[in-house]
């Protein structure tokens, strides 16, 4: 579970693969979970980038500006693909 926006936010909940087989679910191909993406924001995203190379994590896309957001992308091991943006899409220096 992941909390969003404070106290007064909501969360976030994944299911395991075997709780979601449970509800029908079917695996996707390696193509189909490249197009599942989830984006996450943070207010730092070169510190956070230096804090994940040093525990040698795999970052497949490093930090780079785009012109709505600075934004990073690792895959996590099922293919799926992970952001994380610095700030608020839009406003990229928060």
């Amino acid at each position: 579970m992941l909390r969003i926006g404070g106290a007064g936010g909501g969360t976030v909940g994944l299911l395991s693969w075997t709780e979601a087989e449970k509800e029908g679910a079917t695996k996707t191909n390696p193509s189909q979970s490249k197009a599942i993406h989830v984006e996450l924001s943070i207010d730092n995203l070169d510190e956070l980038y230096e804090a994940l190379v040093a525990k040698e994590v795999k970052i497949d896309i490093p930090p780079h500006d785009e012109p709505w957001e600075r934004a990073m992308t690792a895959f996590d091991p099922d293919g799926y693909s992970v952001e994380i943006a610095q700030g608020r899409r839009g406003n990229p220096r928060t």
